[in-house]
């Protein structure tokens, strides 16, 4: 595993143009971890592209926002309505795909999923279905390929 982490980590396998075409997203994952069991809450994505897979909140990075937290905490509120998560950057990932670069911030923030925070509890929304999930019982089939790599890191 951790050849396969630092062969991610390694931009020498990024075309040169990477940083001058990239686009900034955000995607943020929301534990639990005040059980014997972690618990995570990840999104079933309803619409679109990859429609039905499995994944954390977040999104493109847009002009009108102050700030990449500004942009996490946005979506994360857009796309399951919590509005009251204090979220942490805990990575950086990097996606090349033929036509496209994607620069992901990502951020971990803590809620209860029996006593939520102030910003309310998990709710559905057009974009999303908020499911829990304990940590080490992650319906991976249900989610991207490489999601198993470096989603983990992102919670534990």
């Amino acid at each position: 595993f951790d050849s396969v982490q630092q062969d991610l980590l390694d931009s020498g396998r990024f075309d040169p143009a990477f940083h001058t075409w990239k686009r900034l997203f955000s995607e943020s994952f929301i534990v639990d971890d005040s059980a014997e069991h972690w618990r995570v809450l990840l999104g079933v994505k309803k619409r679109g592209l990859q429609a039905g897979r499995l994944f954390g909140f977040g999104g493109k990075v847009e002009s009108s926002d102050a700030s990449v937290q500004a942009a996490a905490e946005r979506e994360v509120e857009e796309e399951c309505g919590l509005s009251d998560v204090q979220l942490v950057q805990v990575g950086l990932v990097y996606v090349q795909f033929p036509t496209q670069f994607m620069e992901i911030h990502v951020f971990r923030g803590s809620l209860s999923e029996q006593q939520p925070a102030v910003g309310g509890v998990a709710v559905e929304t057009e974009e999303m279905r908020p499911e829990w999930f304990n940590a080490d019982e992650i319906p991976w089939e249900r989610a991207l390929p490489d999601s198993k790599l470096w989603y983990p890191l992102a919670w534990t």
